[in-house]
């Protein structure tokens, strides 16, 4: 048993490198469509997939949407962000005693805003500018790839956003992704931002 467990576990960390290197490539293989979306919208979609693994993890989820969030995105890649951001986000609540996860949706005059917040441990604050980076992770060995974040970073980029990380020394950690604000309905490709991402015929 005892040799067969680390092959194991090995084994399952490749498989998760795998699937995450394919959907990295994925956001780079082609031109997409992007159209105006309720970020909001996007969100509950999202959150309705999540909120099984928060229950039985006992994550209290908190919402908290404003109206008119609206952005040109390519829904099922805005998802992807979503998604990432609120695992992480739930992984690192776990280590609190009671595990919280806050989740908003905002907007100012030319931006929408997604927040993730939880209360954590907190990111380091020499870490806060690695986390972005390939490969990079404060999670134990085989419970991440790395590359998650790396994903959601190419992905707000390739859709005219950034990213911004609050840390907290006292714990607990914030990300908010600005993307721009849409007011009317309209189509065009995503490409820019993501190194690599360009047609290919």
């Amino acid at each position: 048993e005892s040799a067969v467990a680390p092959w194991y576990h090995a084994q399952i960390a490749v498989d998760r490198m795998r699937d995450t290197v394919s959907q990295l490539t994925t956001v780079g293989r082609r031109e997409t469509l992007a159209s105006r979306v309720s970020l909001a919208d996007v969100v509950r979609e999202s959150l309705a997939i999540a909120r099984p693994h928060l229950d039985r993890r006992g994550v209290l989820l908190v919402e908290d949407f404003e109206p008119e969030c609206f952005t040109l995105a390519r829904r099922d890649n805005l998802g992807q962000v979503v998604l990432n951001l609120v695992f992480n986000a739930a992984d690192a609540a776990l280590l609190a005693a009671l595990p919280r996860l806050w989740v908003k949706v905002q907007r100012t005059e030319d931006q929408v805003v997604l927040v993730v917040e939880d209360n954590g441990p907190g990111i380091p604050p020499e870490s806060v500018s690695e986390i972005f980076k390939p490969f990079y992770t404060t999670k134990q060995r085989g419970k991440g790839t790395g590359l998650g974040l790396k994903i959601v970073q190419d992905v707000v980029t390739a859709h005219g956003g950034h990213i911004e990380v609050d840390g907290r020394a006292e714990g607990g950690a914030v990300f908010r992704v600005f993307l721009p604000r849409a007011a009317e309905a309209w189509q065009k490709p995503v490409t820019a931002g993501v190194p690599g991402l360009a047609s290919r015929g």
